[in-house]
């Protein structure tokens, strides 16, 4: 299906790969998407054990919805990174991170059971498992930003990906967090985080 098709092999040469990115057109159509604020209150709550499996499948449908959305958006700046910034190896392997995670996420069926949102819960455990090397991938890239960014540009697309990396990776743990507290095992971090405000991310 149109879905399944979205990746491109990983056999192809990064450039490559992040040129045939840069031409596919859904990055733009979930990018355009409304990105609503998250409550964390509004995917845990105290009463979740005694709500039955609804309050998960409707949370796990609102994180199914978000990280999309956010992703795309990140995939995007960086296809409006200079050339000579977007082919440097640290940002194609956070841009092939980026595209990964999008197209597992956007094959994923809705969220309709316990069964759906079991799957759900076992992607997004490995999707934080994969992401994790975002973050020194932007450390080690720094010196080719500089290079060809601006302080200004560069300080703007650090912030966005860095603050985007760190709102998703919260989205997903809190909901992670929600089902062990319904079926009584340890969260990610071992607790939920209530009251934290996650806004929408930056349009493209």
């Amino acid at each position: 299906g149109t879905h399944g098709a979205l990746r491109a092999p990983l056999r192809m040469p990064m450039a490559v790969r992040t040129m045939a990115s840069f031409y596919n057109r859904s990055y733009w159509d979930y990018a355009n998407r409304t990105a609503e604020d998250i409550i964390l209150d509004d995917l845990t709550t105290l009463e979740a054990k005694n709500k039955g499996p609804d309050v998960v499948i409707r949370s796990a449908k609102s994180v199914h919805t978000a990280m999309p959305i956010r992703l795309a958006r990140r995939i995007i700046d960086i296809h409006h990174l200079p050339y000579g910034v977007g082919v440097n190896p640290h940002i194609q392997k956070v841009h092939d991170l980026y595209v990964d995670a999008f197209d597992s996420l956007v094959r994923f069926p809705d969220v309709r059971t316990e069964a759906d949102e079991d799957r759900f819960a076992r992607l997004l455990q490995a999707l934080l498992v994969k992401t994790a090397a975002i973050l020194p991938l932007l450390s080690q890239s720094c010196p080719t930003l500089s290079s060809g960014l601006t302080k200004s540009q560069m300080k703007q697309f650090l912030d966005s990906m860095v603050i985007s990396r760190i709102s998703r990776r919260l989205i997903a743990e809190t909901h992670l967090a929600l089902r062990a507290a319904r079926l009584g095992t340890p969260g990610p971090n071992g607790t939920l985080r209530r009251g934290w405000h996650i806004p929408p991310p930056a349009p493209p």
